[in-house]
């Protein structure tokens, strides 16, 4: 009897213990670990072999603020620019717009953007939404920009 109440209890405690682990290993990590850095946005569309992409995006993101720039591949100047503080949990990232280039978005300080993140590799896919839009983006980490073509 002794023997058997052994083995359940040995049994039990092992059962215990792998759950703990298991559900350990199952938490993803936050979020500011991997998102800290540059990243360039990943066309959603492949482009068109005989048509350069129109704008280059990148997103610069600190442990406190982030900054969008749209770049013009060919000039190397900055389109628009937004940006402001952002916060991170686990498995999301949020944003508050506090400037933009004049003519942009409107600056909203009062409004934070909750977005869903999730890493895929050396990637990030982001998702989230305004009222009725809705979107997936997809960054990578951000390359050394490339030189205008000659002449232009």
């Amino acid at each position: 009897m002794k023997r058997l109440l052994s083995i359940v209890f040995i049994g039990v405690s092992l059962a215990f213990a792998l759950g703990l682990s298991a559900k350990a290993q199952a938490q993803p990590e936050n979020t500011a670990k991997f998102m800290v850095g540059t990243w360039e946005k990943v066309p959603a569309k492949p482009a068109d072999p005989g048509k350069p992409n129109q704008e280059r995006i990148l997103k610069m993101i600190t442990p406190s603020h982030f900054v969008v720039l749209s770049i013009d591949p060919w000039t190397h100047k900055v389109k628009s620019v937004h940006g402001g503080p952002c916060s991170f949990g686990v498995g999301e990232y949020s944003e508050i717009v506090e400037y933009v280039t004049a003519g942009g978005m409107n600056p909203d300080p009062a409004k934070k953007y909750t977005l869903k993140i999730r890493k895929d590799g050396d990637k990030f896919l982001q998702s989230g939404g305004f009222g009725n839009f809705s979107y997936e983006e997809t960054w990578k980490p951000a390359a050394p920009a490339s030189k205008p073509a000659a002449g232009r």
